[in-house]
């Protein structure tokens, strides 16, 4: 079974005050035992640094990444964390464990 059709998915993070004019950041996971693939982007106001997006436990490890080269990806402590180019940015992370 797939990743997307079999995933479970999670939402992190927020967009403020107003749905009609979001601020800050949000994520998208979807995982299964051992992948998961992060959609993470970012609207005006964006801090500096968004995360962390929790993961189910496990080691997990960066496999691929779609995302701006200025674009700092990690995972620390269980948890991946973005810092984010600048305001309405987006990454794409693939993570295998």
């Amino acid at each position: 079974m797939g990743l997307i059709s079999s995933g479970e998915a999670r939402r992190s993070g927020g967009w403020g005050p107003s749905i009609n004019h979001p601020t800050g950041w949000q994520a998208v996971t979807r995982c299964l035992p051992g992948e998961c693939l992060a959609v993470v982007h970012t609207f005006s106001s964006t801090p500096a640094a968004t995360g962390p997006v929790p993961l189910p436990p496990g080691k997990w490890q960066i496999a691929d990444t779609f995302a701006e080269v200025s674009a700092s990806i990690s995972v620390q402590n269980g948890a991946l964390h973005w810092n984010a180019p600048g305001d309405f940015a987006g990454a794409v992370v693939h993570l295998t464990c």
